[in-house]
């Protein structure tokens, strides 16, 4: 287990496995720019955490870069 992973699942234990929507806009940002600035650590843990959160179709989407679309389906639009 790498330490991201855990710190992924410490996350999630801690808050109930649910994704709040601050902390969903949060990881979608997190996301967003650790993409854009090549910080992998940072893609990885919010990755872990949707998967932790069973947020699989919104994990999809961020890996694919569809933000838009998977916050419409976070709030389900």
């Amino acid at each position: 287990m790498t330490e991201t992973y855990q710190q992924a699942c410490e996350w999630a234990k801690h808050n109930g496995w649910a994704i709040g929507l601050n902390d969903f806009l949060m990881f979608l940002e997190c996301h967003l720019e650790g993409t854009r600035d090549g910080d992998e650590n940072t893609v990885q843990f919010v990755e872990d955490v949707l998967e932790e959160c069973n947020f699989h179709t919104e994990l999809k989407l961020f890996h694919d870069h569809r933000y838009a679309a998977a916050l419409a389906n976070y709030l389900g639009e």
